[in-house]
This record gives structure tokens, C-alpha cells and sequence, in this order.
């Protein structure tokens, strides 16, 4: 989660999507060109929403839980609440991507920046 300066508003839900895939496919790569296993994308959502072991995609290493459990024990309930629900909400974006077929590395889908997610959002 981005610590948020106090004198300005909030983000809203689909600020903080935004911003959190664009975080997954520019600094961790993950973005729908990778060869996805099945329900992979939606069971690493389902795990950031129940934290249960079952819905883990193991597919995926230690690192992503290891990453979980270490914001779990510096954020507060709250913070941690909403920064699952907005991991699990771009995980569902990128597997709505790779259903529909898009892929965002392709020129005709140029990934936008949050800070023109906020322009938009603005209109």
C-alpha cells in the first residue's frame, strides 16, 4: 500500500486497483503474456480475500505468501484489508485480460498510468 500523503484525499477503490496492476506489470512482470496456469490469477485473488492455504496458487513460489504475511504483521487490520482487496481486484483484472485475449504489452492496449487513471476519473 502507498503511504498516502494526509492533506490529500483518499484513493478511491479503482485508483488503488489501477495503481497496484500497474505495479504488477511494471515492477514484478506479471501480466497476461506469462504462460498463466489455470485459475492461477483468480485462486491468488481468492488467497488475498481468505488468506487460506487451499486458495494459494502454488504455482506461484513461496515469495507471494512470504510477502502477505510480512504486510500482515506492519499494517493494520484496515490497512491490510484493503490492500488484499486490491491485490485480489487486480488479480481478477489480469485474468479478465486473459480471457478476453488482451495483452498488455500490445501497442493497441498501452498500459495507462495511475496518474492518468486519476485525469480520467476527473472527467
Amino acid at each position: 500500500m502507498k503511504i498516502e500523503n494526509p492533506n490529500q484525499p483518499k484513493l478511491t477503490g479503482v485508483q488503488l486497483i489501477a495503481q497496484e496492476r500497474f505495479e504488477q506489470i511494471s515492477k514484478h512482470r506479471q501480466h497476461n503474456d506469462h504462460a498463466y496456469c489455470e485459475q492461477e490469477l483468480r485462486k491468488a485473488a481468492m488467497y488475498c480475500l481468505t488468506l487460506n492455504i487451499a486458495d494459494y496458487p502454488h504455482t506461484f513460489g513461496d515469495w507471494f505468501m512470504l510477502n502477505v504475511i510480512k504486510k500482515k504483521g506492519r499494517m493494520s487490520e484496515t490497512e491490510f484489508r484493503i490492500e488484499m482487496n486490491t491485490i485480489a481486484a487486480a488479480f481478477l483484472a489480469a485474468d479478465s485480460d486473459v480471457v478476453n485475449g488482451i495483452s498488455v504489452t500490445d501497442e493497441r492496449h498501452n498500459l495507462i498510468t495511475p496518474t492518468e487513471v486519476n485525469e480520467r476519473l476527473k472527467q
